[in-house]
C-alpha cells in the first residue's frame, strides 16, 4: 500500500515537474480540462510502459508538441520534446548523488532504487531547476521566439551532443530492463561509471545553457536591431509622405496661378472669354460618387492617400470605380503600415507602361470581421483561356521592404494573381 501512495506521488511529482519545464521551454498553454486529462494520459502510459523499459515521456510531449505546434520545424519538435525529461532526470540525479547523501544517512544508490527516496530525490528538481535557469540567465520568453537559424545554430552546437547522450542513456536503460544477463547495469546507475558519466552529463548540460543564453542575446539585439530599422523605415515613409504631400501642394499652387495668369492676360488682351476649352490638369476631380464611396474610409492618412493615388490614375484617362460595402474605421497594423501597402500597390499598377490599365476598381467589404480591400486593374477588355496565375512571390522579390512588413504582421496578408486582361490585388487584414 505504501508503495502504491509513493508511486503515485512519484508520477504526481514528475508530471508537474516535466509539464513546468515542457511549459518553460515551449510557451505551449492549455485550459484545465487538458491539463488534468494530460495528467491522468502520463501516469497511465507511464505505467504501462515501465512494464516493458520503453521511453514514454519524449514520446508524450511530442504528441502534444505536434498537436500545438504543426507548423514548427521537425528538428526543433523533436528537441523541445527530449529536454523536460532530459532535464527532469540530470536534476534527479544531482539530487541523489550530491544533495540527499549529504542531509540523510543514505548512499546514492539507494536514494535512486528506493521509492521514498526516490520521491524526495523528484522534489529537488524543481528547487534545483530555478537555480541554474538563474545561473545560466535564461530568458524563456526569448527561446519561444527564437527563429530557426539561431535555434539550429545552438541545437548544432550543443543540445545534439546533449540529446545523442540522453538517448544513448534511454537505450540503455530499454536493452537493461529486456536484456538484464547482456546489460545488467546501465553506465549512469552503474558506481564506477557514475561520477565520469555524470561529470560529462553536467558539461554538456552546462555548455547548453550557455549556448542558449548566448542565443537568445543574440536574438534580442536582432530583434532590437529589426524593430530600430522598422521604425527608421516608417519615419522615413513618413517623411517622404510628408514631402510628396508639400510638393502636391507647391504644384498645385503654381499651376492655379499660371491657369489665372493666362486668363489675366486673355482679358487684358480684350478677348472676351466665354468659356474653358479644356480645364487644367489641377482641376480635375473625382467624381461625386468614387468621392461618396470614400467617406466610407474613416482612417483619415489612408482616404487621403487613396483619393490621390486615384486622381493620378483618372489624370491618366483611366476610368475609375469605387465601391464601399461598410465602414473602415480601425485596423491592427500602424496606419504607416497601411500606408506602406497601398503604396505598395498603386506603384506596381503603375510600374510598367505595359500594365496601364484601361479601368481600375476599388472595392472594400469586410467578411467575419476581417477588412478586405480589392484592387482590380483591368489591362484589356479581351478575355483569356487561362485562369488566374498567382504572381505574388514573383512581385514581393522586387519589394523587400513588403515582405518584411507581411514577415512581422500575421494579420496581414496580400495576394497577387494575373490574367491575359487583369490584375488583382487582394489586402486582406484580420
Amino acid at each position: 500500500m505504501n508503495d502504491l501512495i509513493y508511486s503515485l506521488l512519484e508520477y504526481l511529482t514528475l508530471f508537474l515537474v516535466e509539464w513546468y519545464i515542457f511549459k518553460k521551454f515551449t510557451g505551449i498553454v492549455v485550459s484545465k480540462r487538458y491539463f488534468f486529462l494530460f495528467g491522468l494520459i502520463y501516469f497511465l502510459a507511464s505505467d504501462f510502459c515501465a512494464q516493458y523499459g520503453i521511453p514514454m515521456t519524449p514520446i508524450f510531449f511530442l504528441v502534444i508538441i505536434n498537436h500545438f505546434r504543426p507548423n514548427q520545424a521537425p528538428g526543433v519538435r523533436f528537441i523541445q520534446a527530449c529536454y523536460p525529461p532530459l532535464v527532469t532526470s540530470y536534476l534527479r540525479r544531482l539530487a541523489a548523488i550530491f544533495i540527499i547523501p549529504h542531509i540523510l544517512p543514505v548512499n546514492s544508490q539507494e536514494v535512486l532504487t528506493e521509492q521514498p527516496l526516490i520521491f524526495l530525490s523528484y522534489l529537488f528538481t524543481l528547487p534545483l531547476f530555478y537555480f541554474f535557469i538563474k545561473l545560466a540567465a535564461l530568458d524563456f520568453d526569448t527561446i519561444q521566439d527564437l527563429d530557426r537559424e539561431h535555434y539550429l545554430r545552438v541545437a548544432i552546437r550543443s543540445t545534439s551532443f546533449l540529446i545523442t547522450f540522453y538517448l544513448f542513456y534511454l537505450l540503455q536503460m530499454l536493452l537493461h530492463h529486456n536484456l538484464p544477463q547482456v546489460f545488467p547495469v546501465p553506465y549512469l546507475d552503474d558506481p564506477f561509471w557514475q561520477l565520469p558519466i555524470f561529470a560529462a552529463y553536467s558539461l554538456l548540460l552546462l555548455w547548453d545553457m550557455v549556448n542558449l543564453s548566448k542565443a537568445t542575446r543574440q536574438q534580442l539585439s536582432f530583434n532590437i536591431a529589426s524593430e530600430e530599422k522598422r521604425h527608421l523605415d516608417d519615419i522615413d515613409n513618413y517623411n517622404h509622405y510628408i514631402v510628396n504631400l508639400l510638393n502636391d501642394k507647391i504644384r498645385y499652387q503654381t499651376d492655379y496661378y499660371n491657369y489665372l495668369d493666362k486668363i489675366y492676360k486673355r482679358l487684358a488682351s480684350g478677348k472676351k472669354v466665354v468659356h474653358v476649352e479644356e480645364s487644367p490638369e489641377f482641376l480635375h476631380q473625382l467624381d461625386e460618387v468614387s468621392l461618396n464611396q470614400l467617406e466610407h474610409i474613416k482612417i483619415n492618412i489612408i482616404r487621403n492617400q487613396l483619393h490621390a493615388q486615384l486622381l493620378k490614375l483618372k489624370r491618366q484617362g483611366i476610368q475609375l470605380q469605387v465601391n464601399c460595402l461598410s465602414d473602415l474605421v480601425k485596423v491592427p497594423i500602424s496606419d504607416l503600415e497601411f500606408y506602406q501597402l497601398i503604396n505598395f500597390i498603386f506603384n506596381h499598377v503603375s510600374a510598367c507602361p505595359k500594365r496601364r490599365p484601361s479601368r481600375f476598381q476599388l472595392s472594400y467589404f469586410k467578411i467575419n470581421d476581417k477588412n478586405i480591400l480589392l484592387f482590380e486593374s483591368l489591362i484589356s477588355d479581351k478575355h483569356s483561356k487561362e485562369g488566374f496565375k498567382d504572381i505574388k512571390a514573383q512581385v514581393l522579390k522586387l519589394y523587400p521592404d513588403i515582405q518584411n512588413l507581411l514577415a512581422r504582421t500575421p494579420q496581414v496578408s496580400v495576394e497577387i494573381t494575373k490574367t491575359e486582361e487583369q490584375i488583382n490585388y487582394i489586402l486582406e487584414i484580420s
